[in-house]
Order: structure tokens, then sequence, then C-alpha cells
């Protein structure tokens, strides 16, 4: 027999490390998802420092491959996201960061 016991606390966000923005319907975004999390921002730099995406202008979290409609080249982009996430009267507010890699 197994016991599961689920906790109430704070989840983590589910970053994936590559996305394939490629139209075929899968994997076509970078998105990081959690529950009960809101975003606050996520900005996205490319390997010389400047930022090719801002959620604050594109009104959106999710980014999907390109920078002033034009398609970005596969290589490897450094992302700050910054959410907040509530369970019962507690917020949690955390900034990550990390690289996210586009395949073509």
């Amino acid at each position: 027999q197994i016991e599961v016991t689920l906790a109430s606390g704070f989840c983590d966000v589910f970053i994936p490390d590559a996305f394939t923005p490629n139209g075929d319907g899968r994997n076509d975004s970078f998105e990081i998802i959690g529950r009960d999390v809101n975003a606050v921002f996520l900005y996205i730099y490319n390997r010389w420092g400047e930022k090719i995406f801002d959620s604050h202008d594109a009104n959106s979290f999710k980014w999907s491959g390109f920078y002033k409609g034009s398609v970005c080249p596969e290589a490897l982009y450094t992302f700050i996201y910054r959410y907040e996430q509530k369970v019962g009267d507690r917020v949690r507010r955390a900034t990550v960061n990390g690289g996210i890699m586009l395949l073509r």
C-alpha cells in the first residue's frame, strides 16, 4: 500500500529550457507556468544583452521567438521572470533567471 500526502504550500513554477517556434503547434512559444501564479514581468535578452522581449510592452507573458517582427536566430537567450504566488493568506514573491534555447 502506498500513501500519498499532499502538503498545502507553495508550488514551484515550470520553466522549459528550450522551445521550437516552427509553427507545428507544439512548443511554439516560451511560457513559464505554475499553479496560482501571477506573472509580474518577463524579460528576454539576446547574447549581447539587448532586451528583445518585454512583457509590459507585449502585454503577454509568452515569447514567440520574434523581435521587431523578425524571426530570431537559433541561439541561447537569457530571461528574467518575476512572479507572485498566493496560497491562503500568504504571497510568495520571487524572481528567477536562466537560459532558454530557441531551436529552429
